[in-house]
């Protein structure tokens, strides 16, 4: 039962964040819109794109830090404080420019009233 509801959940998340990379019109073919999958397992479930530059379109290329630092943010919160105009001036300048982040997977898993409408439409699947 709860398996079922996930893969449905999955389904539609999956549907939902490739509907948010064409509307921003982040593909010019299709292997990032075709790297989008779920998978679920224990219990959980998770959403993924298999593609090397993911991480950059979902975070932009401003300030990553490397994986032997401190994560991306787990937030949408934490993730706001990486705005470059949000630094004085000195800072900003002297930091390299970047890819703007388009986060369409944020842009759905942060979205409640959103998400509240995949679960009623994923438990209703089942």
């Amino acid at each position: 039962m709860v398996n079922s509801f996930l893969n449905n959940l999955g389904k539609l998340l999956v549907k939902e964040i490739k509907k948010q990379i064409i509307l921003m019109d982040l593909v010019d073919i299709s292997d990032y819109l075709d790297s989008i999958k779920y998978i679920v397992k224990d219990g959980s479930l998770f959403v993924y794109s298999e593609v090397d530059y993911a991480a950059e379109l979902e975070y932009g290329t401003y300030k990553q830090k490397s994986s032997s630092e401190e994560s991306f943010p787990s937030t949408a919160t934490a993730s706001k404080a990486l705005k470059k105009k949000d630094l004085d001036s000195k800072t900003a300048k002297s930091l390299p420019k970047g890819m703007v982040a388009f986060a369409p997977f944020r842009r759905v898993l942060y979205n409640q009233k959103k998400m509240d409408i995949l679960a009623q439409e994923a438990s209703l699947m089942e």
